[in-house]
């Protein structure tokens, strides 16, 4: 009986998934209990077919197609949904795994019957030769007896909330995205943070404490909704934690570091006009004015922009 699903969200990237599914089988010839799952969003570009079919010919694969392209978290989402193995691992397409990952997967889910959360160290960087270089061989666990302890100590938005970096309970991941719905954007691009860190709260957790893949950075599959994602998806994602028993101070710091970061970057215009922006994107805004204490950087940032004076709520 299968224990973890690899799902494999893809669209047109032929030559990756082709490369994720070379890996994968070679990855869980001697390991039992799993399968791997594509989840083709109606791609119009095609892998070579006859190498493909070969591919997805084992028995160990299964290839799904969507009818129609419903969006990246859409796919994620489906990822989920579909699932009926105890343990859950949606992976990147692009993201580099190093070897002996899914074996040190197994480990731990078969070492601890109440995990909720397999939590893989990564790098997240622009394309370097040395990147695949770093990657180490995954033999160092740390176990959380409760995984949000897992989560509070190595809190990072971004790291959490990348879709590779977390092994979940199915069960639990399913029970997130349907409560993230119920009072969220649906297709919000923060959902993997939050599915994340719900899941956590559930169980215990394993920290593989080694660089077990590597995350190119650069042009990114919502690179159309960057605007969205920055400004919303990611504060309101973070600010859910809160519902999940993450600490108010490192929700705090981590927006602040967040935040900082971003008015170095390219996006720092977007904040001049975010009051002509819809109701979700001023969100953004609403979160820095509710629940931080306000960081230098940030009433300095305020004034000019908005010739707004912060007084400590």
């Amino acid at each position: 009986m299968n224990k973890l699903t690899i799902a494999l969200p893809t669209y047109n990237r032929p030559a990756q998934i082709i490369e994720k599914l070379i890996f994968f089988l070679k990855e869980i010839q001697y390991v039992e209990a799993v399968k791997i799952v594509v989840s083709d969003n109606a791609s119009s570009i095609k892998p070579d077919k006859d190498y493909f079919e070969k591919l997805i010919s084992s028995e160990r694969v299964i290839y799904n197609v969507n009818e129609k392209n419903i969006g990246l978290i859409g796919n994620y989402i489906r990822c989920i949904e579909t699932t009926d193995t105890e343990f859950v691992w949606v992976v990147g397409d692009d993201d580099i795994l190093t070897e002996g990952i899914v074996q040190s997967i197994m480990l731990q889910i078969n070492k601890y019957s109440d995990l909720a959360i397999i939590h893989l160290k990564h790098i997240y960087e622009f394309e370097n030769a040395q990147c695949r270089k770093m990657l180490e061989k995954p033999d160092s666990f740390i176990y959380f007896t409760n995984g949000t302890d897992l989560v509070q100590e190595n809190f990072d938005i971004s790291r959490f909330m990348k879709i590779t970096a977390n092994v979940l309970r199915t069960e639990i991941a399913k029970k997130a995205v349907k409560n993230w719905s119920l009072n969220h954007a649906p297709q919000s691009l923060g959902l993997p943070l939050y599915v994340s860190v719900y899941t956590a709260q559930y169980g215990s957790g394993v920290l593989i404490d080694n660089i077990s893949f590597w995350g190119p950075s650069g042009k990114s599959s919502w690179s159309s909704q960057k605007v969205e994602f920055y400004l919303c998806d990611t504060p309101e994602s973070t600010v859910a934690c809160l519902e999940c028993g993450i600490d108010q101070k490192i929700i705090d710091a981590s927006l602040s570091q967040y935040f900082l970061k971003m008015t170095g970057y390219p996006f720092k215009q977007f904040f001049k006009h975010i009051f002509t922006f819809p109701p979700r994107f001023q969100f953004a805004f609403k979160v820095l004015l509710t629940p931080m204490s306000y960081p230098q950087w940030y009433k300095a940032f305020i004034k000019k922009n908005f010739k707004i004076s912060l007084t400590q709520p």
